[in-house]
C-alpha cells in the first residue's frame, strides 16, 4: 500500500499543469534536500531528472512523476474530478477527524470547510519517492494556501520560512 499525504487547498489547483509543477520542482537543490533523507549525491544523481506525464489528459486529474529508471514505481498526484467529490472527500475527511486536542480540531475542521480543492500525492517506500512528494506536497500547500494531512496522520502547515509546523 503506497505512502500518501492530502493537501487541502483555499485556493483552486486546477491550473496546474505539468509544466508549471515541473518548473517548481526544478527550483530546488535536491543534494541538499537529500541529506535530510539520508540519500547521497550519487543517488540523486541517478534520480534526475523529474519528468511529470497527465495520466488524463484535458485537465489536471491525474499526474504522475517519474525519475531515475523507466520502471521505478511513479508518485502519482491525485485531484477530485469535480467539486461536488471533492467537498464530499472533505465532508468525509471532517466527519473522521479523531485530533484530541479541541483547539486543533477547530483549527483544522474550519480549515477545511473553507477549503475548495484537493490533492492527494501517493508514493512507495524508497527515499528518492519520499523527498519528492514532500515537495510536491509542500508546493501545493505554500502556493494555495493549503493544509496538509501528512502519512503518519499529522496536521502540518507550510510557515513563511517554508517549514511545515503542527496546525
Amino acid at each position: 500500500m503506497p505512502l500518501r499525504h492530502t493537501v487541502y487547498c483555499k485556493r483552486s489547483i486546477a491550473a496546474v499543469t505539468p509544466e508549471k509543477l515541473l518548473k517548481h520542482l526544478e527550483i530546488h537543490d535536491f543534494w541538499t534536500l537529500g541529506e535530510d533523507y539520508n540519500i547521497s549525491e550519487e543517488a540523486v544523481d541517478v534520480s534526475l531528472p523529474l519528468r511529470i506525464k497527465n495520466a488524463r489528459p484535458g485537465k489536471f486529474c491525474l499526474y504522475h512523476i517519474t525519475y531515475g529508471k523507466a520502471d521505478t514505481r511513479p508518485i502519482e498526484i491525485d485531484r477530485w474530478d469535480t467539486e461536488d467529490q471533492c467537498r464530499a472527500a472533505v465532508d468525509e475527511t471532517i466527519d473522521n477527524l479523531t485530533i484530541e486536542d479541541k483547539s486543533q480540531f477547530k483549527r483544522v475542521s474550519d480549515f477545511l470547510r473553507a477549503s475548495v480543492d484537493s490533492v492527494s500525492v501517493s508514493f512507495g517506500i524508497d527515499p528518492p519517492a519520499a523527498m519528492f512528494a514532500w515537495e510536491v506536497v509542500r508546493c501545493f500547500a505554500s502556493e494555495f494556501d493549503g493544509i496538509i494531512n501528512a502519512d503518519d496522520g499529522e496536521w502540518l502547515k507550510i510557515g513563511d520560512d517554508y517549514q511545515a509546523k503542527p496546525v
